[in-house]
Order: structure tokens, then sequence, then C-alpha cells
């Protein structure tokens, strides 16, 4: 999915199919048992040492409501640095609202759920039309934008499911855990070509994906408020993963287009702690697809935010602008690259893209060093996120448009299903 090209992916599935022990029917990853549910090491276990409601998990010591966790001691505190930013899209300060409010209408002709204490930053060419400031528990099977990804994509060493992730005190937490997944158990969050699902080998980690349900977001702003994990206790630069926003064309193998903006603890032997990375892919594959492509290529950078105290395990506002002439990142409200757009079918130097796609965050751990060294991570590890906001562009004529699924195309939702929960997608 999100990989930049100035990294050298080399597959590690044949290695990873031959590392865990499968069966010819394993269980989901949420299966009760010894590296379950409720087992040692479980994912979304009760009363498993390292399980999500126990100790080191989601409501337990390290945990959404323990000591150190979303609202514990260490945690991420309500107040100052609220919510809602300002025009130059930065984090609002003293003047933003208090995280953790009680939802209220949106404004008029905006979709999400929205602080009730909340005022909305403007920006010239966009008008804001999603909202979520995660004031309330979001239903992932129910909900009528919101989702999650179920199984793995192609690259990594990680599984998405949807205990991973929690909603608490007006944030949204996605845990990422040690936990190993057979090969052989059926993926949505990446299928192979002419099909819904796809079949990854094994995994050695737990996380979560949160994304759109439908390829019904283009040219807009799109801004989020997070924070990435502190992957080694006292050492910042230490250790691997890709804490992300992003926007994401499914299925990839017909056409791979995607924005990217994404936060890592080292790139390689050179740390990227102090600078923010992103990409932009448009890849269009053979028709008809010869399988799921290796990534094509594409535009990556890294963007020093010119700030010497900028550390991206403190909350920052980050944002994008996706327009028919180029992408502009921002950090706390600086402009920190631009990309006007090549004339490439991938490669270093990729055309716009120009379809619509899904909003996704998540967590990802890889098994080598192409995003820091995974090796010395202590789990749980934990990104958090305050909010997200889309901004549509004045230019934009027909996304999003509503009502879904009916409004869309048979293009944008053909093998795009996300999760085994969708019973009647699209």
């Amino acid at each position: 999915m999100n990989v930049r090209a100035n990294s050298v992916i080399t597959s590690t599935l044949a290695i990873l199919g031959t590392a865990i022990v499968g069966c010819s029917n394993p269980p989901p990853p949420s299966t009760a048992g010894t590296g379950g549910a409720t087992g040692s090491g479980g994912s979304t276990g009760g009363t498993g040492t390292g399980g999500m409601a126990s100790t080191g998990g989601a409501a337990g010591t390290g945990g959404m409501t323990g000591a150190g966790g979303m609202t514990g001691t260490g945690g991420a505190a309500a107040g100052t640095g609220g919510m809602t930013g300002t025009a130059d899209g930065g984090m609002g300060g003293a003047d933003g609202a208090v995280v953790g409010g009680a939802c209220g209408p949106c404004p008029a002709g905006v979709e999400g759920h929205c602080d009730a204490n909340a005022t909305y930053p403007t920006y010239p060419g966009f008008t804001l039309a999603l909202v979520e400031d995660f004031c309330q528990p979001i239903d992932l099977t129910a909900d009528k934008v919101w989702t999650y990804s179920d199984g793995a994509p192609a690259d990594g060493d990680t599984w998405f499911d949807k205990s991973q992730i929690a909603f608490s005190d007006g944030k949204m937490m996605i845990t990422a855990i040690k936990q190993a997944i057979p090969a052989g158990y059926t993926s949505y969050s990446e299928s192979d070509a002419n099909s819904m699902t796809g079949k990854p080998a094994g995994r050695h980690f737990l996380s979560g994906e949160f994304r759109s349900k439908y390829n019904n977001y283009r040219y807009g702003r799109y801004e989020v408020n997070f924070k990435t994990p502190v992957a080694v206790p006292g050492m910042p630069t230490a250790g691997g993963y890709l804490s992300t926003m992003f926007l994401f064309r499914t299925p990839k193998w017909i056409n791979w287009n995607e924005v990217d903006l994404e936060l890592e603890p080292a790139d390689g032997a050179t740390s990227i702690l102090k600078m923010v990375a992103g990409n932009v892919v448009n890849f269009a594959n053979a028709v008809p697809p010869v399988g799921v492509p290796g990534y094509p290529g594409g535009a990556a950078f890294d963007a020093d935010p010119m700030s010497a105290t900028y550390v991206q395990t403190d909350f920052h506002t980050y944002a994008f602008e996706w327009t028919t002439g180029g992408v502009n990142w921002y950090m706390d409200g600086t402009k920190i690259h631009t990309y006007a757009g090549g004339n490439g079918n991938g490669g270093a130097t990729p055309k716009l893209p120009t379809l619509s796609g899904k909003i996704m965050m998540n967590l990802w751990i890889f098994a080598g060093t192409h995003f820091g060294d995974p090796s010395p991570n202590v789990y749980p590890m934990h990104s958090e996120y305050q909010y997200f906001r889309f901004y549509k562009a004045t230019s934009e004529t027909t996304y999003p448009c509503a009502p879904t699924p009916t409004c869309l195309t048979a293009a944008d939702t053909n093998f795009s299903k996300n999760n085994k929960d969708e019973t009647t997608y699209p």
C-alpha cells in the first residue's frame, strides 16, 4: 500500500510463509486460545497477559485508560492544543476545542461525527465535507462512512483486525502487538487479481487500519492531528513502524492511485524523527491483470518541517492538499513539500492521481529495516488520533457523492470490499 519509492521493498512473503507454523484452516486473529483473544499476547483478550484489556493492553497498564495510556499518567491530555486548528493548518493551541467533547450536529453539508464545541477553520478553495472528531465510539460495522480493514496487504509483516482499533476520551487509538498469524486465512485488506479477497502468507504482528468504506474521496484537503508510538522507551529514534494517514484506491491491481503522509522513526540508517515523509503513486496495470503488482515507484520525499523542536511522538497537525494542479503537504501550518506531477506510469515521476480513493489510517510493522529496525520494538505500541477533516476542493464536482453506494460507479466499488462483516458490499 503506502510504500515510499526510495525504499527498496523486497518481498518477505516466502520467508514468512515458512517461518510460521500454519494449519489447513487457521482461525481468525481474534480466536481465543494461546496467543489468541484471551491467552498470552491475545488481540482482544480480557484477562490474558498482553491482551487488550489486561496488563499492557488497551485498558490496563499502558493501555487506553491506564497509566501511560490515552487518559492516564503520561497520556495525551485534553485542553490546550485542541481539535479545531487554525486557518493556516496549525493545531489551534489554547483557542482549540477541548479534546473529548460531546458530539453535536455537524455544520450543514458536513458528514461524520463533530465535536459540539468545535469551530472549524476555513481554507480558500476548499469546503469542509467530512469531520471525525472521535467524540463517540464508532461502530465499525454499521457506520455510514467508516469501517475497518480485515487482513494483510502484500507488503509488511502486519495483519489488520478490528480488535486493534479503540475509541476513548475523544481519541482513536490504533494498537500494534506481537502475534503470529498463520498463513491461509482470507484477507480483505488487499485482494488478489480478479478476486474480492487475498491469501497472504503468515504475519508476526497484529494492528489496525481505520478506513472509509468506499472510493468516494478525491481532490481536496486531508487534515489529521495525531502522534506516533514511542517504539523503544527512552530511545525515540529506535525501532521501526509506519504511522499514517493516506488516500488509497482499491483494488490496486486495476489502478494503483495513492497520496501518502507517513511518519516513521528512521529510514534505514538515517533518522527522520524530525522529518515527514510522503508519496504519490499513479500506476495503471495491464488489462487483463496478470496479478497484484509490485511497488511501481512514486514521487517520494522526506521533508524537514523546519522546526528544531518538532518530535513526531507529540501531537501535530498534518495535511495534504490534492488538486488537479499538484499536491502540497503541510505540518502545523507550514508547507513542507510540493509535487506538481510527472509524465510516467509509476516510476520516479508518476502522473498525479486522478481517481477517487479511500481515506486510511494505520500502524504498520515491517519485517525488514525499510522504515527503521523493528527488532527492538516494545509492544504494545499505540498511535493516537485526535481528529480528521476532509475539505472538498471547490473544483471537485463528483466526489464525495451521496447516497453511497448507489451514487458510485461500478469501477469505484468492484473488488473493493473491506472486511468480512460487509455481507452486502457494495
